[in-house]
């Protein structure tokens, strides 16, 4: 909207809005652009699709990956008590933040009073505060699981225990978003409009960059410097106990040693034994080991590529 504040030269009274030409604008034609400018447009409404199809398919899911897990005893293990924090904290953002956040985005005004401001805002942070917490939580399980598996109890009771410190943890991490933020009116108490008011965060521009610098450290920074370092960790062990080829070939001579043994009893007792048996063991172990290798190399990758996808989206975010 081109509209500035300022009182008119060429009248005696004080006009509050003029145009780009100079003209004096009255309180009713500046609403009725304010009306045209939030009015939403066909894109928007696209984007409006895409959200709610989004809501519905992440709302659906999360919750099924939480019944699931809740219903089935076998399914209620230390990864999967975590995978199910992660559904949580989604659900948390789909139910609480997106209708908000959506609304907002399309008509460039916040509706719901300065309490869901805040309250929106605070879940929606925290929650994504959870699910980069959650996932660092589970770089370092995954960790100590492999490199250490001697020295590493997990147990349930200490996967509680980790969720519940990720809850305390994000609930204070973001505890500036519940005091600073306020709402923000375009054109204050000069016209009488809810349009054009924001739910802004409201501090001076050096708290500010604090803050953002603290969020980018906190939720950025140190968790993808431990995901790198335990899931280089992990594929190091990984790759490194991969059957090589003198294992393979070690291999293959214990078998063919095992069968000479095994035809020269034979042949003292005139038994007749199969020579193809040997070479069907040899196949079998060497199709094992291939297996092995297979999906050791899958996990690595998929480790790798976790690393790569969380830096991917949340580098815009951040930065």
């Amino acid at each position: 909207m081109n509209l500035t504040t300022t009182s008119c030269p060429y009248n005696e009274s004080t006009c509050k809005f003029i145009d780009s030409e100079g003209n004096c604008l009255s309180d009713n034609m500046v609403l009725d652009l304010i009306l045209k400018y939030v009015s939403i447009t066909y894109y928007e409404w696209i984007c409006i699709i895409l959200y709610v199809i989004v809501f519905i398919v992440g709302t659906i899911g999360n919750l099924l990956v939480i019944i699931v897990i809740q219903r089935n005893r076998s399914m209620r293990t230390v990864t999967n008590m975590f995978i199910m924090n992660l559904a949580a904290a989604d659900l948390l953002v789909l139910v609480f933040c997106l209708p908000a956040t959506v609304i907002q985005d399309v008509t460039k005004t916040w509706f719901f009073g300065l309490v869901l401001c805040k309250f929106v805002n605070y879940i929606q942070n925290m929650s994504i505060s959870v699910s980069v917490l959650t996932l660092m939580a589970i770089s370092v399980e995954r960790y100590q699981a492999i490199v250490y598996p001697l020295k590493f109890s997990g147990t349930k009771q200490r996967a509680r225990i980790l969720i519940l410190s990720v809850w305390i943890l994000s609930l204070l991490l973001v505890l500036p978003d519940a005091i600073m933020m306020t709402l923000i009116r375009q054109y204050g108490d000069e016209i009488e409009t809810i349009y054009l008011t924001y739910c802004q965060w409201n501090a001076h521009p050096f708290y500010d960059l604090l803050y953002q610098l603290h969020i980018s450290l906190c939720l950025f920074i140190i968790p993808l410097c431990f995901m790198v370092f335990t899931y280089c960790g992990i594929v190091k062990v990984l790759w490194g106990s991969l059957p090589t080829e003198r294992i393979l070939n070690d291999e293959k001579r214990t078998i063919h040693s095992s069968q000479y043994k095994l035809t020269s009893q034979s042949e003292e007792s005139h038994i007749t034994v199969p020579i193809h048996s040997s070479n069907n063991l040899i196949n079998s172990s060497k199709s094992a080991n291939l297996m092995v290798q297979e999906n050791r190399q899958k996990a690595a990758k998929m480790l790798i590529s976790v690393v790569i996808i969380f830096a991917i989206c949340y580098i815009p975010v951040h930065f």
